[in-house]
């Protein structure tokens, strides 16, 4: 082998080595990969089509199923029975930052190791059932509250020495919910509510980094050489969650409501591997000390939320929504980060306005608004800020069923709800 260059063994020693000697010896990386988690959309909005037309913007309105998530205390609202079905599409444009990446990149001036999740997912993402019983309402249901998956890959080239450093990045992030609402009112103007949720975490993903043609063997086409490391997690984690919300006014000219959300704690299980790869005439043993696998932790805390709203309808046609909503993103730690995350508080604006086309009996409403997501990235590298503006609208028939569909666009998420609901 030729003797490597400074460059070279910062980038090599320091970029794999001293991650594996962290691994060794604490066997517990705070997270499993930086990029994993700070590239993922979170998504604290309502499930609903009719909400995300109105800008999110549905604490102080909660008069559908969704409730259950927006505001526990607007399903007493529902004097009927009532099914509902919500199915969401999603289309991401993410900037992200991997410290991995612009360590290897920027000892060769080629790249600042930002880069990009184009991906989009279609999925059901709310199932409901509400029953109202004499002073009280039942809901279960089935919510996805995050449902993200994102592949990256990153490269350098040493011409001197003709290495190629590869860094590579697959994520496939899940949180579902089972959950179980009872509401009821304390009086004519108050309602309280509760949630609780079995809720679930997955994550499927792949850090690695990879050096090809490190040994410099000659040049024969059946030849096979590189080594890297890599961490990869499998699994998944439960955790038992709530919401409690408060509703005042409900069915009146003015409402307010309140809400928090818990988001839970999952420890995850992974490996961390370091592998070396060198086949065909010439191969040698690897020049560093590269372990099979070494068992590795973590554990994410989905960011608990607590939200106020209100509502304005100043006629029976036209109501206006507003809620401000604070996320505990300061609980968050990724790794490399480099700059402190603070808790950050989304504001949501929306309208709808309701008519009967022709002067019929079928109402068919119109939804739009807007609302803010600040920087939540933990990268200095990046502003992850960004403001979505939301479309909506819906019909219901005489038979009872009703049809909502919003779109929100944004300049790093764009995202559309078609919603099912049937009353008995």
């Amino acid at each position: 082998m030729k003797t490597r260059t400074i460059v070279g063994a910062v980038v090599v020693l320091g970029v794999l080595l001293l991650p594996l000697g962290v691994a060794q010896a604490q066997d517990r990386p705070e997270l499993p990969s930086a990029i994993s988690f700070s590239g993922i959309p979170f998504n604290f909005a309502p499930p609903g089509a009719r909400s995300l037309g109105m800008g999110a913007a549905f604490i102080g309105i909660a008069d559908d199923a969704t409730a259950a998530e927006a505001n526990p205390a607007g399903l007493t609202i529902l004097t009927r029975p009532e099914a509902s079905a919500h199915f969401r599409f999603s289309s991401y444009n993410i900037d992200f930052y991997n410290p991995t990446a612009y360590d290897v990149q920027s000892a060769y001036d080629q790249g600042n190791g930002i880069g990009t999740y184009d991906q989009s997912v279609s999925t059901p993402s709310f199932f409901s059932f509400v029953k109202p019983f004499r002073g009280v309402v039942l809901s279960v249901y089935y919510q996805q509250a995050a449902d993200f998956k994102g592949t990256a890959s990153f490269g350098a080239f040493d011409s001197f020495f003709t290495d190629q450093y590869t860094v590579t990045e697959n994520v496939k992030f899940q949180l579902e919910h089972i959950g179980v609402s009872l509401a009821f009112r304390l009086g004519d103007r108050v309602a309280l509510g509760f949630s609780a949720r079995n809720s679930r975490l997955s994550l499927r993903s792949l850090d690695e980094l990879r050096v090809d043609y490190w040994r410099d063997l000659p040049d024969e086409p059946n030849v096979t050489d590189y080594f890297g490391l890599a961490t990869r997690f499998d699994d998944h984690d439960t955790a038992l969650t709530y919401n409690i919300g408060l509703l005042i006014n409900p069915n009146g000219k003015f409402s307010m409501g309140v809400v928090y959300k818990k988001g839970g704690k999952y420890n995850l299980n992974g490996i961390f591997e370091g592998f070396d790869v060198c086949e065909g005439t010439g191969c040698y043993p690897n020049p560093f000390f590269l372990p099979g696998q070494v068992a590795v932790k973590t554990t994410f805390r989905v960011p608990d939320v607590i939200g106020i709203g209100f509502a304005l309808r100043p006629s029976d046609q036209l109501t206006f929504a507003a809620d401000a909503v604070q996320i505990s993103y300061s609980d968050l730690r990724f790794e490399g980060q480099t700059e402190k995350l603070d808790n950050a508080v989304e504001a949501h604006f929306g309208f709808e306005y309701t008519f009967f086309p022709g002067g019929g009996e079928i109402p068919f409403s119109i939804r739009a608004g807007v609302f803010t997501d600040p920087d939540h990235d933990g990268y200095a590298q990046i502003n992850s800020d960004d403001t979505h503006y939301t479309i909506g609208a819906g019909v219901v028939t005489k038979g009872n069923f009703q049809i909502d569909v919003a779109y929100s666009f944004s300049d790093r998420v764009d995202e559309g709800i078609l919603s099912f609901v049937y009353r008995f």
